[in-house]
């Protein structure tokens, strides 16, 4: 991706966990993302696409270790606002894009 260019995947999504907890998330165009809950901030981090996934590393706190990336296929979005994302185990779920 050129710097011109911006992500298909840039974007504000929201969706409910497992729990049945509501969610969002915030794709922005330059490389950062913000996870929330309850409308509080939870995870901030930075995203690339490489070879057909979109990967998600997470910003890290003090002393925290580092861990690998996040990486998911991410689909198109349907006429109802819907995107198949597909974590690389190959498990996928619906979520909501709500806002380019």
């Amino acid at each position: 991706m050129t710097r011109t260019e911006v992500s298909a995947v840039v974007g504000t999504y929201t969706g409910t966990d497992e729990d049945g907890n509501e969610w969002s998330s915030v794709i922005s165009a330059d490389g950062t993302y913000r996870d929330m809950r309850g409308g509080a901030t939870v995870e901030t981090g930075t995203w690339q696409e490489t070879d057909g996934l979109t990967c998600f590393t997470k910003d890290l706190a003090q002393n925290e270790a580092a861990q690998a990336p996040d990486c998911f296929a991410i689909g198109n979005v349907n006429e109802d606002g819907q995107v198949l994302v597909v974590d690389i185990d190959g498990r996928g779920s619906l979520i909501q894009k709500v806002e380019e």
